[in-house]
């Protein structure tokens, strides 16, 4: 499993800004510990530019293991993405992150987005009122 930590070296090992997506988005925003793989998009013409070859699994295109980096997985993407920065690395937002989760629909993804949605509802309920 990869925690915040191992993210953010795995990110630094290579030369290509992806967009960190996913399961691991939620690590880097601190609602899971850990997760399995890092899911970084980047655009498809960055995509197609890319010096290892794609394979199709579970019907998305995805270079696994990219520059031989155990967990780090590329796959592209053709709409434009949401995303903030953390810790110098783009991240997908939790709307973001929703949004393709809700696209995947498979029974982990939905437990996730409920997960977001717990999380939002509980930092709305906790805030401080503004007084103006």
């Amino acid at each position: 499993m990869l925690t915040k930590k191992d993210i953010i070296n795995k990110y630094n090992q290579v030369e290509l800004d992806f967009l960190v997506e996913h399961g691991a988005a939620l690590v880097m925003r601190g609602l899971r510990e850990a997760t399995r793989d890092i899911d970084g998009g980047v655009p498809r013409l960055a995509f197609e530019q890319l010096d290892e070859e794609p394979q199709v699994i579970k019907g998305f295109e995805v270079i696994p293991n990219y520059k031989g980096i155990e967990g780090l997985d590329i796959h592209p993407y053709d709409d434009a993405k949401v995303y903030t920065t953390i810790k110098g690395i783009r991240v997908a937002t939790l709307g973001q992150v929703i949004k393709d989760k809700e696209k995947l629909g498979r029974d982990k993804d939905l437990e996730q987005i409920e997960l977001i949605r717990r999380y939002k509802d509980d930092r709305y309920r906790n805030r401080k009122p503004v007084n103006r």
